[in-house]
């Protein structure tokens, strides 16, 4: 059994990075498969069946939001791949 696990220091390090040279607050873009591996590091608020209406109602591709960052949803990145911009 492999378990994947998401480098959250270098996600925040991206972040970060790209917040000091833009000075604009980046989107987090991955696929469905690498949210799901972060959503599972951290305590979500509200059910899942909560998290899939508010998928199902969003019309911008906004799925979720990770520690105040806007998550979009891009299918054509691979597992673990995240884009910030």
């Amino acid at each position: 059994m492999n378990i994947i696990k998401v480098d959250t220091d270098k996600l925040f390090s991206g972040i970060n990075e790209y917040q000091a040279k833009f000075n604009i607050t980046p989107y987090i873009i991955c696929n469905q498969s690498t949210i799901q591996l972060i959503a599972s590091q951290f305590t979500v608020i509200g059910s899942k069946e909560d998290i899939l209406k508010f998928k199902e109602t969003e019309e911008t591709g906004m799925i979720a939001s990770y520690k105040g960052y806007k998550v979009l949803e891009d299918e054509s990145l691979r597992l673990g791949e995240v884009e910030i911009r």
